[in-house]
This record gives structure tokens, C-alpha cells and sequence, in this order.
């Protein structure tokens, strides 16, 4: 048995436990903001005599979903993965194929029930700033695909987009979309950017943003410059300035314009929720005049309470 805690503040925090067998794994994870404890997920994965994978399930408040791998018995022993979406009513939402080719007992390609590949060895050869610019441009494809097919599931007016990653694995994101009023909700306002508290959160079936439809090895490549190749500053440099440039970006901004109801000041933003640097991105990424308002906000909540600046 093994536990990890992933710290953002002294008060909130993820707690994960995870038990691992022959045949079984298993991994439990709560979110903790002050007295208020929220179960995220459990997951479980079965393997067969040869240690590879068998069957996976992941179980949250929202719904769940079932993985299931079938192996060939040949010498390429290709594995054709069945993924299915639940809600809590146990009815099917989703069913996605894939099949997983392999080179030398290295994964080679992975290709979706309509033939896509979206996945590549073959992009690990690829230059690091063209790779940058085909990421930038899957995440902002991605979230247009999703809202043509979801968009009337967002009701109200929605005040901000939040991307949320981390320095292990920053590609691809979490994405999360505030109301009006999980915005207002909050007296500091810096509180509400805090994706697992939104109900627009994508880590939800309901919700779910597809940025795996493709390209995910262009993912892992990039992943891995940024956190293994990179001096840490280097690669925190770096991961900020690929999600500035997508929150900053005017496709991006018309897509959610397209498709959902914005409230008069929306915008874009990210963090790094290890480093917990929303401070350092939120002006980086806001227009000035939203960024102004907000850090006004901000000023106000913060003179009002004198005792936070010496804490």
C-alpha cells in the first residue's frame, strides 16, 4: 500500500491510496478544501497471467466507465480496447474502439474504430517547436469538437474557461467552465478558479473535453522534453508560455463565443496546480482591463481582512 498527497494550500489538497497485488491495482483519491472532504474516483485494474492489462474500471459521483483488452495470440499481438461511459444510472453514454499495435513489444500506433491513428511512435522524431504548434493546435480542436456535440449541455452564461495541468503531465489539460455564478460565489475571488468545484468540469463524463481524439504521443513526446529534458525552471517556463498563448489565442476565444452564452468580462486562463501559480497567470493571460477589475476585486477582499497579509 502506498499514499501520495498533492498539496495546493495547507487546507486543499488530493489525497491518493493506492494497493497493488499480482493481479490487481487499485487507486482511491479524495479532494480536501478545509473541513470539506470530496471523494473524486476509484479506479481498478485486473491483469492476466502475463501481467497485461485485462480490465479497468474508474467509478466517481458522476458515472463511470469500463475498459476492456482483448489480445491477439499472434506474433504482432495486436490489443483491441473497448472503452465504456456510464452515468450513475448505469446507462451507456459512450462506446469507444481501439486498436494497439506494437513494434518490438513497444506500443507502434494506436488507431480509433474509424480508422484515425492517434497515436504515433513516429512523432518522437519531430522537431520540439513544430510539435509545440501541432499541441497548441490539438487542445484548441479539441475543445471545438466537444462543444459542437455538447454545447447545450453548458446552461447560463459562462464567466471563465480554466485549464489545469501539471509539471508531470501538462499535456493534455483538465478543462473547467465557471457560471456567473460559482464566480460570484466566492468572497476572495481568486477561490473560484479551482476546477474540481466547478460543475463544468471535465473530469465529469457529462462534460468530458476529448483531447485524446488524436495526437496523444505528440503529448507524451512534449511531456517528456518538458519535465525530463528541461531544467525545472526551464520546463515551467515553457509549459506557461504554451498555455498563454492558447488562452490568448482569438481561434479559441471565437470558438466559445460560437457556441456558448459569455458573460460580459469572460476569459481564458491556466495554472499549474503543483506550483499553484494562478497569480502569475491570471494577469498573463487576461485582457488588462479584465485582469484590472479582477485584481481590484482581489485588493479589496484582501484590505477588508488585514490579518491575510501576515499569513
Amino acid at each position: 500500500m502506498a499514499f501520495d498527497k498533492l498539496k495546493y494550500d495547507e487546507d486543499i489538497y488530493y489525497v491518493s491510496v493506492f494497493l497493488h497485488t499480482d493481479e490487481e491495482s487499485w487507486r482511491y483519491e479524495v479532494y480536501v478544501n478545509g473541513d470539506e472532504v470530496k471523494p473524486i474516483f476509484i479506479e481498478h485494474l485486473y491483469r492476466n497471467e502475463r501481467g497485461a492489462a485485462k480490465h479497468y474500471e474508474k467509478y466517481s459521483q458522476y458515472g463511470y466507465q469500463t475498459i476492456t483488452y482483448e489480445w491477439e495470440n499472434s506474433e504482432a499481438h495486436p490489443c483491441h480496447v473497448e472503452i465504456k461511459y456510464y452515468s450513475l444510472e448505469h446507462e451507456l453514454i459512450e462506446t469507444r474502439n481501439y486498436q494497439v499495435n506494437y513494434k518490438d513489444d513497444i506500443p507502434h500506433t494506436i488507431v480509433d474504430s474509424e480508422g484515425h491513428e492517434i497515436y504515433s511512435n513516429d512523432n518522437f522524431e519531430k522537431n520540439i517547436e513544430e510539435l509545440i504548434n501541432e499541441v497548441k493546435g490539438l487542445i484548441i480542436q479539441s475543445v471545438r469538437m466537444t462543444l459542437e456535440k455538447k454545447h447545450s449541455l453548458f446552461k447560463g452564461k459562462i464567466a471563465f474557461a480554466l485549464f489545469e495541468y501539471n509539471i508531470q503531465g501538462v499535456f493534455p489539460p483538465t478543462l473547467a467552465l465557471a457560471s456567473e455564478e460559482e464566480a460570484a460565489a466566492e468572497e476572495d475571488p481568486f477561490s473560484s478558479y479551482n476546477a474540481p468545484d466547478l460543475q463544468y468540469f471535465s473530469e465529469r463524463n457529462e462534460y468530458e473535453f476529448d483531447f485524446y481524439h488524436k495526437g496523444t504521443s505528440k503529448y507524451s513526446v512534449l511531456n517528456k522534453h518538458i519535465y525530463e529534458e528541461l531544467e525545472p525552471d526551464e520546463g515551467m517556463a515553457l509549459a506557461r508560455s504554451i498555455y498563454i498563448d492558447i488562452c490568448k489565442s482569438t481561434e479559441l476565444q471565437a470558438i466559445f463565443e460560437e457556441y456558448l452564452d459569455l458573460a460580459e468580462d469572460f476569459h481564458i486562463t491556466a495554472y499549474d496546480y503543483d506550483a499553484f501559480d494562478l497569480e502569475v497567470m491570471l494577469p498573463l493571460t487576461l485582457d488588462e482591463n479584465i485582469w484590472q477589475k479582477l485584481s481590484a476585486k482581489k485588493q479589496a477582499y484582501e484590505e477588508a481582512r488585514p490579518y491575510l497579509k501576515n499569513t
